[in-house]
């Protein structure tokens, strides 16, 4: 009897350190998330006061007025400065997604003094913002507002100030999500800004991202409203090293090559000045690519990839590899299959994919015989269509995703190519 007492009493203790254990685990696990959780501005890149490596251009010549090139036009300004007009468009949604790139609105930050949880809230005044040219930059938005003069004509870049790259913008918009939508996983993807951006959806601090040619992907399958008006902000930040640009003249040279924006990374090292390009103001900030409302279901097809091999010189036939990235944003076990097909020829392949796993599936000629094209026709450098989907043992797709080979690759392929609109980063006088 002493001993089963004895038993209860070292149980009785061992039950209360094991509860005490777990409420303390219990509120880690609420105070972790938080405690990890990106901080506005945490990341934000600071300007290189010491660099370990040196560019070829220190970017820090001050020139005098008396150096600037001279014009020797007479009369009126050769571009006067006019308003583009802008219609009041909203996106157009398709079945798996939209391009956000309609409504949007810039302002210059330091002039409204807000915070992006205020200018994500919709129904925010906007009243006296310019309306935004999107994909493009800040120069191209405040150049179609007719602020500045076209800097493609004559010495109209000299009117147009360094500020501009010295301070950050806010660009905002609202839009709408179609009920055809209900339960599917949202993503909102950024195809490309520069320099620096801080992203708000309804109130909510989303994330950063960094360079001019990182894609930013966010899942917004629960900041979105379904049921109503969505409010987007961005935040965007000019690169942090703009430097001193070189004005070309007979009388100055032609300056320097870039200068200290080569210490940034990825983005516009031309924009800062080059033997043959002027300085951009706003050195290409902007959000200059598409911004996309993507939809998809549990498994999602990321970053395909399709590579072409000839045994050159000999071009009769190709052998084709095709990868891509499966990703599982699901909390169970995803089965499915990977079908591909391009000009009549078809792959496929069973896939399995654990709660949150992130797989690369490939298909190569040495697997699939069917991938060795025989008489390719080859191309250059129009892009062409394969198409892949995955689809699961349920009646309904997962995705469905057209990808277009770069101009790197020999590819049997349809008869005419589809045709796209060239895209224009930044203002450019001398493009």
């Amino acid at each position: 009897m002493l001993f089963f007492a004895k038993f209860l009493f070292c149980g009785l203790k061992f039950f209360r350190k094991a509860i005490s254990i777990y409420l303390v685990l219990f509120g880690l696990s609420l105070v972790v998330p938080s405690l990890l959780a990106e901080i506005p501005g945490e990341f934000r890149p600071k300007s290189i006061l010491t660099p370990d490596e040196q560019v070829g251009a220190t970017g820090d010549k001050v020139q005098s007025q008396d150096t600037l090139p001279k014009s020797q036009m007479t009369g009126d300004d050769p571009a006067p400065l006019n308003k583009k007009s802008v219609a009041n468009l909203q996106p157009i949604p398709t079945a798996n997604g939209m391009i956000v790139n309609a409504g949007w609105k810039l302002a210059v930050a330091n002039r409204i003094n807000v915070t992006g949880e205020m200018l994500s809230v919709t129904g925010f005044p906007t009243s006296g913002w310019y309306d935004a040219t999107v994909p493009g930059t800040v120069l191209g938005t405040l150049v179609d507002q007719g602020i500045y003069p076209d800097p493609y004509f004559g010495l109209n870049n000299l009117q147009i100030p360094e500020s501009l790259n010295k301070q950050d913008y806010w660009y905002r918009t609202e839009f709408t999500v179609p009920t055809t939508w209900a339960g599917r996983k949202l993503w909102l993807d950024f195809k490309g800004i520069n320099y620096y951006a801080e992203i708000w959806l309804n109130g909510k601090y989303l994330g950063h991202i960094t360079g001019a040619f990182i894609r930013g992907e966010f899942d917004v399958s629960a900041a979105i409203n379904r049921s109503g008006t969505n409010a987007l902000a961005v935040m965007i930040a000019p690169p942090p090293d703009p430097g001193i640009p070189s004005e070309q003249s007979v009388k100055f040279g032609p300056g320097d090559n870039g200068g200290k924006m080569c210490l940034d990374g990825p983005t516009f090292f031309c924009a800062e000045g080059w033997d043959w390009i002027p300085a951009i103001r706003d050195r290409c900030s902007g959000l200059w690519q598409d911004v996309v409302l993507r939809t998809t279901g549990p498994v999602s097809i990321n970053d395909p990839q399709v590579v072409t091999k000839l045994p050159l010189p000999d071009t009769s036939q190709a052998d084709v590899l095709i990868s891509t990235e499966l990703r599982n944003s699901s909390s169970n076990i995803q089965h499915g299959v990977l079908r591909g097909k391009f000009e009549g020829v078809q792959v496929e392949q069973a896939v399995k994919l654990q709660p949150g796993e992130t797989k690369t599936v490939s298909f190569s000629a040495r697997d699939y015989p069917q991938l060795t094209v025989q008489h390719p026709r080859l191309w250059w450098p129009t892009p062409h269509p394969v198409l892949l989907s995955i689809f699961p043992s349920e009646p309904y797709t997962w995705k469905f995703v057209e990808l277009k080979l770069s101009h790197h690759q020999h590819m049997a392929v349809p008869a005419e190519p589809p045709s796209a609109p060239p895209q224009t980063p930044c203002r450019n006088p001398r493009e």
